[in-house]
């Protein structure tokens, strides 16, 4: 049964389907997301690359990440914005461009899964 008190915010965090890869610049911390994933995220620092999590907080299209947390996945002034399905991920263009061509075959798998090709 759905949530009758859940806001519009709220529905759209929970069943958010992030897809695409953007380059964007960086500047002191500052991100500009893509239109299409304007909103709030918690910010969560894994091995490779950070993770953002949609939440319901108010939505806005810039996001400031914290400078300890870009230094430590070598991001500096330009960042790869990843859609992967029920949330983003910012890696440095060269290690993602890296990862993605390892991973290739697994991500094309995904993507025609996610759509239903």
């Amino acid at each position: 049964m759905a949530n009758t008190n859940a806001t519009t915010d709220e529905i759209h965090a929970r069943s958010a389907m992030f897809v695409g890869e953007y380059n964007r610049k960086i500047h002191n911390g500052k991100i500009t997301l893509p239109r299409a994933f304007s909103g709030s995220y918690e910010i969560s620092s894994y091995s490779e690359c950070i993770f953002l999590y949609p939440t319901k907080e108010k939505r806005k299209r810039t996001l400031v990440v914290p400078e300890n947390i870009l230094e430590k996945h070598g991001i500096d002034n330009r960042a790869t914005i990843i859609g992967a399905g029920d949330h983003l991920e910012i890696w440095n263009p060269e290690k993602w461009k890296k990862y993605y061509i390892k991973n290739q075959k697994t991500y094309e798998q995904l993507l025609s899964s996610a759509l239903g090709i």
